[in-house]
């Protein structure tokens, strides 16, 4: 596969903006996480579940802040290779659908069962296809340090309590994958011009804050980062209110 290959393309290429601006928005979650949690991002590898719409954003930019893909699961299974896949030649093989035609990928990755991305020694998960991924029959397999909830409700409450119970750092749905929603927010309500670079600065830096905050609550209060977001969300939204007074 020679030096892994797993950087290549990494530019946002023809993906529209709200695409971009979730794919972004996790790869920038993933980083501030990983500064609270200890974890290096140049040395973390990560398993993908999903390489549709966000999945496969959130592998490019990630893969451009030096994290390692090592895992991509569709529908047809888990593709990995431990040095990395060659991220250009999957977003090339897959359709639109984020199913990833094997006969175009490389004869040395492997092709595991559809679920075994969540069992892989990684440090890092991104589930990103679908609800109830991770749950209670199957939240015991997961090694990984830090979750990354890409999709909606993809880990069920038992799941959470598990990742809090064992130390597993998890940044909930709401959260990881609020780029879209935050980018858009701050377009229509002019906090940021159109323009690409502004935007995807001003995004970061939100996502990044919001991040910290909760992952600083969750551990200082002794609470799920699920109850801590939402209580940061209360906050604002009562100090919202009481400005408009």
């Amino acid at each position: 596969m020679g030096q892994g290959g797993q950087r290549e393309d990494s530019a946002a290429g023809g993906e529209n903006l709200e695409e971009i601006l979730t794919g972004f928005g996790i790869a920038e979650v993933s980083a501030e996480a990983c500064n609270f949690t200890g974890l290096k991002q140049d040395q973390a590898r990560v398993a993908i579940q999903g390489f549709g719409t966000v999945g496969s954003m959130a592998a490019k930019f990630m893969s451009d802040k030096g994290f390692k893909i090592v895992a991509v699961a569709d529908i047809s299974g888990t593709i990995y290779y431990p040095d990395g896949l060659p991220l250009k030649r999957l977003l090339a093989a897959k359709n639109m659908s984020g199913t990833i035609d094997r006969a175009k990928i490389p004869a040395d990755c492997q092709i595991l069962n559809r679920d075994e991305w969540l069992n892989l020694d990684v440090d890092i998960l991104v589930p990103a296809a679908i609800g109830d991924a991770i749950r209670k029959d199957n939240v015991s397999g997961v090694k990984a340090k830090l979750v990354v909830q890409g999709a909606n409700f993809p880990v069920t409450e038992e799941a959470e309590r598990y990742f809090y119970q064992h130390g597993i750092a998890n940044v909930p749905d709401f959260v990881a994958n609020a780029g879209s929603a935050g980018g858009f927010g701050m377009l229509l309500t002019g906090q940021v011009p159109l323009d690409p670079d502004r935007i995807l600065e001003a995004l970061a830096s939100r996502l990044r804050e919001t991040t910290r905050e909760v992952l600083s609550l969750s551990k200082e209060e002794g609470i799920s980062p699920r109850f801590a977001a939402v209580r940061l969300a209360e906050e604002r939204l009562r100090e919202t209110e009481t400005g408009k007074l």
